[in-house]
């Protein structure tokens, strides 16, 4: 008896570790795309490609490829009923992305007794839609639009050949997946304040960088859509604005910086829980020089 018990106790502990390491999955909806070209074929299957390996490098995410069909007609914001949502069982998330515009052009430069240098500069208009499965909440709906640029090609003036052309669909498509995996994980998985002690606040270190400007949010009620009933978040409130003064291994320190535009934050008050999200902003060079100071 006494043999049964502590086995079925080693099997609670076992499945107990896994329930807790379990993961929320994404179902990665195909990739749409409008203009039917090659370029843009070749930009769906890239985006789509680059956008499941930085989820599942983030190690916050189960991601799973899936074809949920007319993902359009279940993202409605009318979806009350979790029952036209039954084709999802299984995921905690839908990511759909639809490539809307498309668009390449070729600048060239003539250097005087050099050749030419060519840039391909693709413009890229995108359309995110995140969708909580359990609840049918859309919990991001984006329009992006961006323009990249990279060589084409060099011609050499001897006719030695040209030098080889950067895959300018595939630096673009990386960088846009990049961002919209930052933008999920820390919609999901919100980076809050640890703590504070002399005006220095500790923050899990989430990939930042020295100079980089954060955002501290206060959370308030949860805000409910008075049609749906549902949920759309909690109120926030700004309350200040850190630059990343130190990042050691997985937390990063960070202080209110010295200058007059920040100066409407030196008295905000910062406490342990408030949500932190990037600006997209950082400091000069000069500015982190400074920086370094206060950090002292």
């Amino acid at each position: 008896m006494k043999r049964v018990l502590f086995v079925l106790l080693m099997l609670g502990c076992v499945f107990s570790a896994f329930s807790q390491e379990r993961k929320p999955v994404i179902g990665l909806d195909t990739v749409k795309f409008i203009a039917d070209n090659n370029d843009s074929k070749t930009a769906a299957g890239k985006l789509e490609s680059y956008l499941s390996a930085a989820l599942v490098k983030s190690n916050r995410f189960t991601v799973v490829s899936r074809n949920a069909g007319d993902v359009d007609s279940l993202m409605q914001e009318n979806l009350t009923q979790l029952g036209s949502l039954a084709q999802l069982k299984g995921l905690d998330f839908l990511l759909t992305a639809k490539i809307v515009d498309f668009t390449k052009d070729v600048k060239t430069v003539n250097v005087l007794g050099l050749g030419g240098s060519a840039q391909e500069l693709v413009t890229i208009g995108l359309e995110l839609k995140f969708l909580d499965v359990n609840d049918g909440r859309i919990v991001i709906q984006e329009n992006i639009r961006e323009t990249f640029e990279g060589d084409k090609a060099v011609a050499t003036v001897a006719g030695s050949g040209t030098q080889a052309a950067t895959d300018i669909i595939a630096i673009a498509m990386e960088s846009l997946a990049n961002k919209l995996t930052v933008k999920i994980v820390e919609t999901v998985y919100p980076t809050l304040v640890l703590s504070v002690s002399d005006g220095i606040v500790t923050i899990p270190n989430v990939g930042f960088s020295v100079g980089e400007l954060i955002n501290v949010y206060k959370q308030g009620e949860e805000i409910i859509d008075p049609y749906t009933h549902q949920s759309l978040g909690k109120s926030e409130e700004l309350v200040a604005v850190v630059a990343i003064g130190e990042v050691s291994g997985r937390v990063a320190k960070a202080v209110v910086p010295s200058g007059s535009k920040f100066k409407a934050y030196k008295d905000a008050t910062i406490e342990a829980g408030y949500v932190c999200r990037r600006s997209g902003d950082s400091l000069s060079n000069a500015q982190i020089k400074r920086l370094e100071k206060q950090m002292k």
